[in-house]
């Protein structure tokens, strides 16, 4: 399951707005498309793309060192991180 799959429709935006701030041109192709059309519109060239070069951003380590929880891209902290240091 991807992790884009997982995440409300608001996440999903702002997640692939912060990803395509500086993505390649293939894939910043390919954001605009899913913004524009959804995961359904895409090719199956596309797809592959996306589920391996893009999808994989949409979580990042948390900055707390000792925290092995990830966090939603472009944030800091993991959501209980956020809560205890936010």
């Amino acid at each position: 399951m991807l992790i884009y799959e997982r995440l409300s429709d608001e996440q999903r935006e702002e997640g692939l707005n912060e990803i395509l701030e500086n993505a390649q041109d293939r894939e910043a192709g390919v954001i605009r498309q899913v913004l524009d059309r959804g995961l359904e519109g895409l090719t199956p060239r596309q797809a592959w793309v996306f589920a391996n070069n893009i999808d994989p951003l949409f979580e990042e380590g948390c900055s707390i060192k000792s925290c092995t929880r990830p966090a939603f891209v472009g944030r800091e902290f993991c959501d209980v991180c956020e809560i205890k240091f936010g």
